[in-house]
């Protein structure tokens, strides 16, 4: 059979500006939808490439089959003994499966089994041209793209992130004809917005990118984002300089422009008096420039390079708008900076007492003096100054009343740091100050000092017991008091610092602090729940192996740097057949303890017993042995000596089962072995629930 001809298929929609987060993610999003297609349609693409600019979203699929292979179908029917009468006519049921295949009874053949005749569809269903199956189903694909929000335009019903302007849908020269978003497909593109605002001509598809360029837009995002670091790479050495940007910002960029070219422009010297994260976030967070510094002192310049989606005839025209947009913000930031300084930056705390810090849960200066109480008991985990920790906890919110704050709130905590140290504060606590809101994501760093630690660490505490007693816990879909993250912090803060923590009695001593009328106590378990989940999620993103997190999380308490040795522990073991054979044998025990007390009556019978069997006695001497050398074990927290204690148990264990009857007649008989049993399994438990383990892990 020759092999079937392929062609090469775009896919382009053409849109008003998207937002630069979601240009790369919903790309994807549509490759990925154009690959399942044309798998279920036996239509396999060789590679699927796609695209993203701020005004399209495009996907390429190369080496498409355009026809479908033929098929061949093979259906059993009815037997022959029911597919005709008597008389050789086609009865019912043979009529419906000739009904059901779209055929008449005379198309139909007869199979020969051993087990008798029957009637069978047997047929070469011709493939449909692969024009015709995307020109019907393309519409759905494309208005069935997960959105993160949706919007209607004009008159027309349609929804997508942004208005679709064109459409283009080509299978090589042909044009693929449906409607979708209020549009007919065409074979057309367009250029830049400015630049080559009209259509541009798709000759080629595989030299689709080249086309595009020539009209001015850099089509592959990784591509634009390489000349735009390149570009203010270059511009920077011309001034001596280099360019301070997060590898976001260059992302970010990179979904804001088609055509990018560089411009540097600069604002007044006497601006860098003000302090650095003002002016970074001036720059950077407010209008996506991207700051320079020197490059012998790494020291900031009053400068900066733009990058802009169009190549000026009038670069002096555009330097001066772009310092003047700059200029007002650091002009208020100076104004906010210099008043708010007049004052110490203690004063401020009686202007906390006006904020509220949550409903139902009351003033910034009341959680405030909350984190102040807890401070001794958090001072001691942490190996922090008391009189430290509580200066920093009744002090860590002053900065939410100043001015520069209310007109920067990103920099809340920063700022702080900042002001404190200027009013004359400790290094400790200023630092405390700056860093009690990291880490803010799942990569952030943690605080770097111990009172920074202790003081995010309470911080956290203190939030996630307020949101649940209020009621604010977060849904599938809203999280407005940031409940996730503060768990998230909390439980990096606890898994990774130098002490170990255990959460639950820190709870119950945190919920104290609150005013009765708050109910933390009927909210505790919801919270514990899930600060475990939290908890599980970090060991799962940390690579452990999810039976080994639910054995560990099932019977460990809620202390991350604990549950992460038990788990480092058992990681380590969880291959060895033994470990396997005990996990095997932990169930065992666990449904016979649960027949028993269904069916038996108390295990605390003092009726005389019968003598113990060798192989129960044999097992009694090695729990007793174990049981004090594993509860040495984990007072040390030395796991792995705890499991291979426990693994010498399985010998004994087995050969208990093989040679004693554990539900014996002997009703005293039986509840002493019962109670072994019971012993053993809190042997078990008080590491981790072995019977968690999955089998696929014994070694082959």
């Amino acid at each position: 059979m020759s092999e079937l001809p392929s062609r090469t298929l775009l896919i382009e929609i053409g849109t008003e500006e998207l937002p630069a987060g979601a240009q790369r993610a919903l790309a994807q999003a549509l490759a990925n939808a154009l690959e399942s297609l044309l798998h279920k349609q036996r239509l396999s693409a060789r590679k699927i490439q796609y695209y993203s600019t701020p005004r399209r979203l495009a996907v390429l699929a190369f080496d498409v089959p355009a026809t479908q292979p033929q098929q061949l179908i093979e259906r059993r029917g009815p037997s022959l003994d029911i597919a005709f009468d008597n008389k050789g006519r086609a009865t019912a049921a043979a009529l419906g499966f000739a009904h059901s295949a779209g055929v008449d009874v005379a198309e139909l053949q007869t199979l020969q089994t051993p087990e008798g005749a029957w009637l069978q569809l047997h047929r070469v269903q011709p493939g449909l041209p692969a024009l015709e199956i995307l020109s019907a189903r393309l519409p759905r694909m494309l208005t069935s793209l997960p959105l993160p929000r949706r919007m209607r335009w004009g008159e027309e019903k349609a929804e997508f992130l942004r208005p679709v302007r064109w459409l283009v849908a080509r299978l090589d020269k042909q044009i693929i004809p449906f409607m979708a978003f209020g549009l007919s497909s065409s074979g057309t593109s367009f250029g830049h917005r400015f630049h080559h605002p009209g259509p541009v001509e798709l000759p080629a598809l595989t030299n689709y990118s080249d086309a595009l360029l020539s009209a001015r837009v850099v089509v592959d995002a990784d591509e634009r984002e390489r000349r735009i670091r390149q570009k203010v790479t270059a511009l920077a050495s011309e001034h001596g300089a280099i360019a301070d940007a997060p590898d976001l910002l260059f992302t970010e960029i990179t979904g804001m422009v088609e055509w990018p070219s560089v411009l540097e422009a600069s604002y007044a010297p006497e601006y860098l008096a003000l302090p650095e994260p003002v002016l970074i976030t001036t720059l950077v967070h407010h209008q996506r420039f991207i700051p320079l510094r020197e490059a012998s002192t790494r020291r900031l310049l009053p400068r900066f390079i733009a990058v802009l989606n169009l190549e000026s005839r009038e670069p002096e025209q555009v330097r001066h708008g772009l310092e003047r947009v700059v200029r007002p913000r650091l002009e208020d930031a100076r104004f906010h900076y210099q008043r708010d300084r007049k004052r110490n930056f203690e004063t401020y705390f009686k202007d906390l007492g006006a904020l509220t810090f949550a409903p139902h849960l009351g003033s910034m200066a009341e959680k405030s003096l909350r984190l102040v109480r807890m401070a001794p008991r958090i001072a001691k985990i942490f190996s922090v100054d008391t009189d430290q920790l509580e200066r920093a906890a009744y002090l860590c919110k002053c900065d939410l009343a100043t001015g520069l704050v209310i007109e920067f709130p990103e920099l809340q905590g920063i700022l702080g740091g900042q002001y404190a140290s200027e009013s004359g504060e400790s290094k400790a606590v200023s630092a405390a100050i700056s860093t009690q809101y990291l880490p803010a994501g799942p990569n952030d760093p943690l605080p770097d000092t111990p009172c920074g630690l202790a003081l995010a660490f309470a911080d956290r505490l203190d939030t996630l017991i307020g949101g649940f007693a209020a009621g604010l816990e977060p849904t599938a879909t809203k999280d407005a008091f940031g409940l996730r993250r503060a768990a998230f912090g909390l439980i990096r803060i606890a898994a990774d610092s130098v002490s170990s923590i255990n959460l639950e009695p820190l709870l119950e001593e945190a919920a104290k602090l609150y005013p009765q009328e708050l109910d933390t106590q009927n909210s505790a378990p919801a919270l514990h729940a899930f600060l475990v989940e939290r908890l599980r999620s970090l060991l799962l993103d940390r690579g452990a192996a999810a039976d080994v997190v639910n054995a560990v999380l099932a019977v460990a308490p809620l202390e991350p740097a604990d549950v992460m040795a038990r788990i480092e522990a058992l990681t380590a073991l969880r291959r060895h057949p033994e470990i396997i054979a005990l996990a095997a044998a932990n169930k065992r025990i666990a449904n016979i303890l649960r027949q028993a007390q269904r069916h038996s009556s108390p295990m605390d019978s003092t009726a005389p017993a019968a003598p113990l069997e060798s192989a129960e006695q044999t097992l009694e001497t090695a729990l007793q042995q174990a049981s004090k050398q594993i509860a040495s074990s984990l007072n040390a927290r030395e796991y792995p000596q705890a499991l291979n204690t426990l693994v010498k148990l399985y010998q004994p264990l087995n050969e208990f089962f093989d040679s004693v009857l554990v539900m014996a007649p002997d009703r005293s008989v039986r509840h002493r072995r019962l109670k072994l049993l019971s012993r053993l399994q809190t042997l078990f438990l008080s590491i981790a629930d072995i019977g968690k383990l999955q089998q696929p892990t014994i070694p082959t």
